[in-house]
């Protein structure tokens, strides 16, 4: 069963309010879901780091992953300008999923979790995926128009949940219960 939120107190489906229906502004009531996407994001994005680290070992016969990040992050999709150009456009996305170390990664992964979070359980699972993917797109997008160096990262996706979450603070800002 779903919940309802008011900016007083969490209400079960079908149960009456004490609250007066005419002369008050009318209700937003907010349908809460679980985030299932967030987490599965959340676990792509370890996956995806986990499977570039052994490659970049193993393929490059080296344990110094740090000297191979780079020919490995190309390998597995990062955004380079020249093979965009030359038609690889699927680098715009791949390169939403990798992460040029660990610090990028957990910072990205906080990041997901704590806004992902919220911005799922407000949407929903369709307009939380539309905005991370889309974001994530037009932030490799612009990356490709206004830089020339070699990037990855989730970055686009997640600054762009920031923004869902202070638009849905900012067109209703009684509504919501954090």
């Amino acid at each position: 069963m779903e919940n309802r939120l008011t900016a007083t107190r969490l209400l079960p489906p079908n149960e009456p309010s004490d609250e007066p229906l005419f002369g008050q502004r009318p209700r937003f009531y907010i349908p809460v879901t679980k985030p299932t996407f967030t987490w599965i994001l959340l676990g792509c994005n370890i996956a995806v780091f986990i499977i570039t680290f052994l490659y970049g070992v193993i393929e490059f016969d080296n344990r110094n992953f740090l000297s191979n990040v780079l020919p490995t992050l190309i390998i597995f999709g990062a955004k380079v300008n020249q093979l965009i150009a030359q038609g690889q456009v699927w680098r715009l996305l791949t390169a939403t999923f990798l992460h040029a170390d660990i610090l990028h990664l957990l910072f990205n992964l906080y990041a997901l979790s704590a806004l992902g979070y919220h911005v799922e359980g407000y949407l929903g699972h369709g307009r939380f995926l539309v905005i991370y993917f889309i974001a994530g797109l037009w932030g490799s997008f612009a990356g490709h128009a206004v830089s020339p160096e070699i990037s990855v990262g989730a970055s686009g996706a997640i600054f762009e949940q920031g923004g869902a979450t202070a638009a849905l603070f900012r067109c209703h800002p009684e509504d919501l219960v954090v």
